[in-house]
């Protein structure tokens, strides 16, 4: 899949990762205007270098790669600062359908895994013409996910 898109330095790493370093570090960069860059250091250290995104090595260079400063990254993760946040989102995205990564909502529809580019094409086709028809047609799936999981 990952050659048909021209994703020619894409490689399956040996083995993988546990990511809870990596999101934490994400929830971290989002808060200090650095998500985009810390996503795309981590996506490029997993897929492309076949790294492990939980070693701190990784996770640290990822983080200053993407000009965080180190020892609030540090402090956060030995803290679990971000821990439950993590947690909670994982557990959004099971109570929503999803149980594998990386996972893609386009309106509402939702899958996971890697797809042929036509999928994400028809997908992104069908949830637009359903804004053009309703500019609101969404708003439902939007306010669950702003919600967060639901309590038990």
């Amino acid at each position: 899949m990952a050659l048909s898109a021209g994703l020619d330095k894409m490689r399956r790493p040996e083995r993988t990762s546990n990511s809870m370093r990596a999101l934490q570090t994400a929830k971290h960069a989002e808060r200090h205007g650095a998500l985009d860059a810390v996503v795309d250091g981590f996506y490029r250290a997993y897929w492309e270098e076949g790294e492990d995104i939980g070693a701190l090595p990784t996770v640290r260079r990822v983080a200053e790669a993407a000009g965080l400063a180190w020892e609030p990254v540090e402090a956060a993760l030995e803290a679990s600062a971000y821990a439950e946040e993590v947690l909670r989102d994982y557990e959004q995205a099971h109570q929503v359908g999803f149980s594998a990564v990386p996972a893609f909502v386009f309106g509402d529809a939702g899958f996971t895994g890697a797809q042929p580019l036509e999928v994400f094409r028809r997908v992104a086709e069908q949830a637009a013409e359903a804004l053009r028809a309703d500019p609101h047609a969404f708003d439902r799936q939007r306010e669950a996910f702003a919600a967060g999981p639901k309590a038990d």
